[in-house]
């Protein structure tokens, strides 16, 4: 018992308590919300390179963990990123001299951006087979008594999404909380 008692009492539990909620919490809006998106434009709309794009969002899950973030780390870097790099160098020639970033991968910031990315490829693969199954007569219908195109997406289709948007941002807050 006496661990116990020196991790609930330590004062640097419960900031770092915190840090991992606003990270989960964060991570998993930014993920849901970009698959939710892809989703929603892969199966309910007609846009073009519909095709393209699933393999964009899938291909993620073909790479392992550790090349997605060496990936990251070698392009934003504080120091030797290459986009760091070119950045500095561009901004360079409006007088802005920097030594570091402007992007820092391994900050709080840089964390959930990168992990926001590539956790939304989970979250389109559950969110995408919601899409699909949804009954678009009920779209159908919010067109055809007067509804515009956002009144119908706000009040229709996320409306009859919201349990697998809910499922799914659970799925991903759970998910996100040990990493």
């Amino acid at each position: 018992l006496n661990n116990y008692e020196t991790v609930y009492l330590s004062p640097l539990t419960y900031p770092a308590l915190m840090n991992t909620i606003i990270y989960a919490g964060v991570v998993s809006a930014i993920s849901l919300i970009m698959a939710t998106l892809f989703a929603w434009l892969v199966e309910r709309t007609d846009m073009p390179g519909r095709d393209w794009a699933w393999t964009m969002m899938l291909l993620p899950l073909a790479m392992p963990g550790i090349l997605s973030s060496m990936a990251w780390i070698l392009m934003l870097s504080p120091r030797s990123g290459v986009i760091n790099i070119y950045l500095r160098e561009f901004l360079s020639h409006f007088g802005v001299q920097m030594q570091e970033g402007p992007f820092n991968v391994f900050t709080m910031t840089g964390m959930i951006f990168v992990e926001g990315i590539r956790g939304s490829t989970t979250l389109f693969l559950l969110m995408v087979g919601a899409f699909r199954l949804m009954d678009p007569a009920m779209e159908e219908a919010a067109r055809i008594s007067g509804a515009g195109s956002f009144t119908t997406l706000r009040r229709v289709t996320m409306g009859l999404m919201l349990p697998a948007v809910l499922a799914a941002g659970m799925y991903a807050f759970l998910g996100n909380l040990d990493d």
